[in-house]
């Protein structure tokens, strides 16, 4: 996910609040500790920069590096991904909307693109720290893990079992014991329904 240039930019600044835990749906996250980290219900206004024609429709350059990172050392995963279309990725620090409390990373659908995952960096960065990762192979697998949640049904982003057996085909795949280690965790803090338990 480093560094390219992004020609031909659009940027649609978006002045409809989102309140992430809304309706339409909205993915969180685990911390390290493997305890759950709400969406916050704090609106936020997104910044959105897209690529006309280009996957995802909007992206930032680590995000653009880790999808790399995916499509290179795991071709299935990324195959995987790829059968979302209508995907965007959006860096909270961009926007001046990182809220302290807001989560790691979510997804939730709104607009067109209409499945948008956005980053914090910062709890990103703490996260690949405390679970010892480089943040580009963290970021490798948060996206790996978020897509999954564009193809929920009805717009239902509580089911974490496929973004959780994704993890799992990209952490064998590459190899990597501490992926694996998240994974794990991760789903012990599923419940029957795939729900992450309170």
């Amino acid at each position: 996910m480093r560094r390219r240039r992004i020609t031909g930019i659009a940027l649609l600044v978006v002045g409809a609040a989102l309140a992430l835990p809304a309706v339409a749906g909205c993915s969180g996250t685990r911390t390290p500790s493997g305890t759950a980290e709400a969406a916050t219900a704090t609106p936020v206004t997104i910044a959105r920069t897209t690529r006309p024609s280009a996957w995802p429709a909007a992206s930032d350059p680590r995000s653009d590096a880790a999808l790399r990172l995916v499509a290179t050392s795991a071709p299935d995963s990324y195959a995987r991904m790829r059968q979302v279309r209508n995907w965007a990725i959006t860096d909270c620090d961009a926007v001046r909307q990182c809220a302290a409390e807001f989560v790691a990373r979510t997804t939730y659908f709104e607009g067109d693109p209409h499945c948008w995952t956005m980053i914090h960096p910062r709890n990103e960065a703490r996260a690949a720290r405390e679970y010892g990762l480089d943040r580009l192979r963290y970021r490798a697998f948060v996206l790996v893990h978020e897509v999954e949640h564009c193809k929920a049904e009805g717009n239902d982003l509580s089911d974490e079992r496929p973004s959780l057996d994704a993890e799992h085909d990209f952490a064998v795949t590459v190899g990597d014991k501490r992926m694996l280690r998240i994974w794990r965790q991760d789903v012990a803090s599923i419940d029957q329904r795939g729900r992450w338990r309170d």
